[in-house]
């Protein structure tokens, strides 16, 4: 008996061995196929992670597709030069692999100069059930590395000996490619007494700092005196320190001082034009009409001369649209009523915006008298909503008038007449306000001006 139990207990031990050994085995096993396991999860994220690319484009390939501005590579990302365009960032990547969300600055405003900070994420979920991200970061920046842009007439100007020359009126425009028109200097010493080469050059700076200078060149012509010969239908004496848009018509001078004689101040110069002098409002022999243009009203009057030579009558008064830009002061025409020298398109007169107006006449720099714009040079083609605004300020800074008004003034008007521009809106003129005309949009005419004397306009029959 006592060798059956000894027995027992030994079979029951090494049962228990076998049982631990086999638990011990089988626990290695399991912790090495989790531990393999786990390994080869994070491989397969690993894995993930490295298909995730993205590729941007090249600018060739940004800028092919921009209008408003322009782009340039950078290390960290890019730079959109100052413009008008909004850029989507999303289309900056040419493809990806894996979901792309973008945060940050998603669309770029080009007319806002700044840095701007956007996150490119890409993720894709494995097999496993995991979802792995990458981010990618490009700074972007908006610079304004445009200087301004100056067109003259012409490069070379020739004068007659003693005849009185305002450099102004070779200068077309100056002004920035996006925020349009910009103040300029003028530095000259022209001598229209004296003959000879005189360089006149024109400087104007932009918001950013962004400076340009351009130049021409006036040649006096010998004449039988040396001395300044002062001829009383001189140009307006005002300072140089202008604005003038940089597009079209419309565009603007602004007059900041004037005297008798004009003083252009940039840094450390001076411009001396010479002028005949002038008091009130008095003008030489040949000149029958002056015009006064209000502002404020958009009124414009037309006065004769009283028996001391002074504009003291009132002859007309027209309703017209003024802008913004329009200036104040005394100026003078500077164009030929032919228009002979500035459009070959005569009447008509390209205008900023690819529209058309009818007898354009110079009055200092880009500011002109010239009808309400037309959609093409076609006198049936008329923007009539536009002439519902005679009466109201409506242009950019060109002075709008109906067509039998700028006409009479292209008419009856020589150049070197005078124009005076002033602001008095509880005062429209000696002989009021003239009451517009108003187009009725549903009337199959509206596309005519309805004082255009020609003969086919459908209003004079």
């Amino acid at each position: 008996m006592a060798g059956n139990k000894k027995s027992k207990k030994t079979a029951i031990a090494v049962a228990a061995v076998a049982i631990v050994a086999v638990l011990a085995v089988g626990g290695f096993i399991i912790g090495r196929t989790l531990s393999n396991a786990k390994q080869q999860r994070q491989q397969t994220m690993q894995k993930t992670l490295d298909s995730l690319s993205i590729t941007f484009k090249s600018a060739d390939e940004v800028n092919s597709g921009l209008t408003g501005t322009s782009y340039t590579e950078q290390t960290l990302g890019g730079m959109f030069e100052y413009g008008t365009a909004r850029v989507d960032t999303e289309t900056l990547v040419k493809n990806h692999a894996g979901e792309m969300t973008v945060t940050g600055t998603k669309t770029i405003d080009t007319s806002q100069i700044g840095s701007f900070d956007v996150t490119f994420t890409l993720s894709q979920e494995t097999g496993y059930g995991d979802t792995v991200t990458r981010d990618i970061v490009k700074t972007y920046t908006v610079a304004d590395n445009t200087p301004p842009v100056i067109e003259l007439r012409e490069d070379k100007v020739t004068v007659e000996n003693g005849k009185t020359y305002d450099p102004k009126s070779n200068i077309l425009s100056v002004a920035d490619p996006i925020d349009g028109a910009l103040s300029f200097n003028i530095d000259s010493s022209i001598d229209t007494g004296k003959a000879g080469d005189y360089t006149v050059t024109v400087s104007a700076k932009d918001a950013q700092g962004n400076e340009m200078t351009k130049s021409f060149t006036v040649t006096v012509l010998p004449g039988e005196t040396s001395e300044p010969v002062s001829e009383t239908s001189s140009v307006p004496e005002s300072s140089t320190e202008e604005t003038v848009s940089e597009t079209s018509s419309e565009s603007s001078v602004q007059e900041t001082s004037s005297s008798s004689t004009e003083t252009t101040s940039t840094s450390n110069t001076t411009s001396s034009v010479d002028t005949s002098e002038k008091t009130g409002a008095s003008v030489s022999d040949g000149y029958t009409y002056a015009v006064y243009v209000n502002k404020a009203a958009n009124t414009v009057t037309i006065y004769k001369k009283d028996d001391s030579g002074q504009y003291t009558i009132p002859y007309k008064a027209m309703v017209c649209s003024t802008g913004p830009a329009t200036p104040t002061g005394t100026y003078y025409t500077y164009d030929d009523p032919s228009n002979s020298r500035w459009s070959p398109y005569y009447p008509w007169w390209p205008l900023y915006g690819g529209v058309y107006g009818m007898y354009a006449y110079g009055i200092t720099g880009d500011i002109l008298f010239h009808s309400v714009p037309y959609y093409s040079a076609d006198p049936s083609d008329l923007e009539w909503e536009e002439y519902n605004k005679l009466g109201t300020a409506a242009s950019m800074g060109c002075v709008r008038l109906a067509v039998k008004d700028v006409l009479w003034i292209f008419q009856n008007c020589p150049k070197g007449t005078m124009v005076v521009f002033y602001d008095d809106a509880s005062n429209p003129g000696p002989l009021g306000k003239p009451e517009p005309i108003h187009i009725d949009p549903d009337s199959p005419n509206r596309g005519w001006d309805p004082t255009d004397p020609n003969p086919n306009n459908p209003w004079n029959s």
